[in-house]
């Protein structure tokens, strides 16, 4: 069946985007402490925040000399309201930049060629997510799948003359009518659309077939939905992982499969009550490796590296890695060692793990959070992006031997950097002994012996990790906006990030130490951390504000119901009620498995740990934010939480944000919600 159509796009020719961009070359070899230049004034706004330019999806060429990118910028105008993307492409060294795409439509995931003469990319240009192709030498675009879904992701093949794609099962047309007619009522749990793999080969530009389109091939069918997946270095076979549907709870219990492409059998490889995911092929093609979970799979587990043999067998367990929650990157070149990233402490680690069962080596230098990690496809170079709390976020480049980063992008330079208040590591007791760690980012202009206005930020998860991105806010996903901690600090404001028990980057055991325990011992560790600012002399107790998003939120809400120290408080997208989080958010099983039963089971312990049930020791002004679709944390949390302070008069004030799920994203709603978080702890604190 053809079911795909050649429709070009002309993107930006090579040598005028050079003509036209020669205020963005790049200076080489700037080192990862580099500062850009700074202008005089020492006030951050949300503006400038909306100014960060944000990259994300790096690939490496297969010669590690060129690194593409997607650039993610604001578009808000009188009638817009949303992110842009376009893919651009770097020397390593920082010269020679150019756009790779241009227009109103967004691109993104660059990948390329085996041969590194094209680079694939997912475009909205023709409606939906389909893969497209550019030369890299310029041209026309060329449309590869013209799919009626969309392109969730893709992978070339080893030779580079195919390319595999997810994408969600197609409607009928018995359903695709029903819509239409507006006759539509769906059953839950009943003709769920999974997530399937398929085929398009790629023979070249001048290779498409009569009617303008590329062939589809089907490469999986059947009751399960695919995850993730890694082609055999003979291009004969997928493995990849699988669940039993798409939902986020059933993703925890994936299994893995391999696929033979010639038959389209599917066997069976690894299958148990663990979650089984992000299986790789070796070089050589004998061996797969995989992560997989401790019991029960949820987000606190405890994962391990695991190496089976390609054609079945008894899988074999790795070294434990620091975190003891890797992100495998490949496989070296030689086959002996497997590349991977995870959180150390406020920071991160690309690491090497050794397929002989040798304790895992660091490769990069300890200090500041690399994110959004690719590497070509030898093995021999990475890209990544980089940033630390005061250095706004680059796109880097390195050999894997020898590690030493070059810089390769100033998107972000002439930011005022001397607006930003100063962030160190600090660590205190908490209650019991337990040493806790947080990140300080003092006010501008901080004078020894000056008490301060200090925001306690707690972060969700609750195995997330408070760490040293920039304060200006700058990461991909849009969490990092919602506290805008660079402004907060230009305002005159201490602000303490502790990682309470719960928390990602200090080793499962610390994950796994608020289990039955919500709102126990992290609560403390938040107040002894907070009482220790006092203690120095840095916060001033009479002026202290609490605010938090998702797990945050649970315990901002928490939090002002055990005390009345603070004096506003900021709930975002917030868990309030447990019993009625159990039974309605998408990934109930989080709440069940944190708290070791369903409500029915423990319903004593979901009452006591439930903010909302301990509503009328509330003294604290609290501002609710809240997605109007929110799913993972229904809306209806914020709104119980707001019905029982209006009934007990308590300063409260509710903000929905339409279109928006667990958190927003559209610029303007981003910009609303820092804009609000300032004006509400201003009114209360300063």
């Amino acid at each position: 069946m053809t079911l795909l159509s050649l429709s070009p796009i002309r993107p930006f020719p090579i040598l005028l985007a050079l003509a036209l961009l020669t205020t963005l070359i790049l200076q080489p070899g700037l080192a990862l402490d580099s500062q850009s230049s700074e202008k005089a004034r020492t006030q951050w706004t949300v503006n400038d925040t909306m100014k960060i330019t944000v990259m994300s999806g790096i690939d490496i060429s297969p010669d590690g000399s060129l690194v593409a990118y997607v650039v993610k910028r604001p578009v808000m105008t009188k009638d817009e309201s949303e992110w842009q993307h376009q893919i651009f492409v770097t020397q390593r060294g920082g010269n020679n930049t150019f756009p790779l795409t241009e227009g109103e439509s967004s691109s993104y995931c660059p990948r390329w060629s085996p041969d590194g003469r094209w680079i694939a990319f997912l475009s909205d240009r023709s409606g939906d997510n389909n893969i497209w192709i550019i030369s890299t030498k310029g041209g026309e675009a060329s449309q590869v799948t013209n799919v009626d879904t969309e392109v969730l992701d893709f992978k070339w093949s080893i030779e580079g003359k195919t390319l595999s794609f997810l994408a969600p099962d197609p409607r009928s047309d018995k359903e695709q009518a029903a819509i239409k007619g507006k006759d539509d009522a769906q059953v839950k749990g009943q003709n769920v659309r999974m997530n399937h793999l398929w085929a398009v080969a790629w023979p070249g530009a001048a290779s498409s077939s009569s009617d303008g389109g590329y062939e589809l091939a089907r490469i999986t069918e059947g009751n399960f939905s695919v995850l993730d997946w890694d082609w055999s270095p003979d291009g004969k076979s997928i493995a990849f992982s699988h669940a039993s549907s798409p939902e986020p709870a059933d993703e925890f219990f994936s299994d893995i499969s391999t696929v033979y492409l010639e038959t389209g059998k599917v066997t069976p490889l690894v299958k148990s009550d663990a979650m089984e995911k992000s299986p790789l092929y070796s070089p050589d093609g004998r061996w797969i490796a995989y992560t997989a979970s401790d019991l029960p799979p949820v987000d606190f587990s405890a994962f391990w590296v695991y190496l089976v043999p390609a054609s079945g067998g008894q899988p074999r367990c790795l070294a434990k890695t620091p975190d003891q929650k890797p992100h495998l990157l490949g496989w070296s070149e030689d086959g002996k060692r497997l590349y991977l990233w995870e959180y150390r402490g406020t920071t991160t680690a690309f690491s090497a793990l050794p397929a002989d069962g040798s304790e895992p080596e660091d490769v990069s230098a300890q200090g500041g959070v690399m994110d959004e990690i690719r590497m070509n496809r030898a093995k021999t170079a990475v890209g990544f992006t980089f940033q630390n709390s005061s250095v706004p976020p680059e796109v880097y480049v390195s050999d894997v031997e020898g590690f030493s980063p070059e810089r390769a992008t100033s998107f972000n330079d002439g930011l005022p950097l001397q607006a930003l208040g100063k962030t160190e590591i600090v660590s205190w007791n908490s209650s019991d002994g337990q040493r806790i760690e947080g990140l300080l980012t003092y006010p501008v202009g901080y004078q020894p012996g000056v008490r301060y206005p200090l925001l306690l930020v707690i972060h969700g998860g609750p195995a997330s990790t408070s760490s040293q991105d920039f304060i200006g806010g700058s990461t991909f996903y849009p969490l990092s906006y919602f506290y805008p901690y660079a402004a907060f600090s230009s305002q005159g404001y201490a602000i303490l990030r502790p990682n309470p028990r719960g928390s990602g980057g200090y080793g499962a055991v610390f994950r796994k130490a608020n289990i039955r325990d919500w709102g126990g011992m992290d609560y403390q560790d938040l107040m002894t951390g907070v009482d220790y600012m006092v203690r120095i002399g840095i916060a001033d107790p009479d002026r202290l504000g609490v605010m938090g998003w998702s797990y945050g939120g649970y315990l901002t809400a928490w939090t002002v119901t055990q005390t009345d120290k603070f004096k506003a408080a900021s709930v975002g997208g917030g868990i309030t009620d447990l019993v009625s989080m159990d039974g309605t958010s998408d990934l109930s099983d989080l709440v069940s498995a944190y708290l070791n039963g369903s409500f029915w089971e423990e319903y004593d312990l979901y009452i006591n740990r439930s903010p909302l049930y301990h509503v009328k020791n509330v003294t604290t002004p609290i501002l609710i934010q809240h997605g109007a679709e929110d799913t993972l944390v229904p809306i209806t949390q914020g709104v119980e939480l707001y019905s029982a302070l209006t009934g007990r008069a308590v300063p409260v004030e509710m903000v929905l944000y339409p279109r928006s799920g667990h958190a927003p994203e559209e610029p303007k709603l981003l910009r609303d919600v820092m804009s609000r978080n300032l004006e509400w702890f201003k009114r209360y604190l300063l």
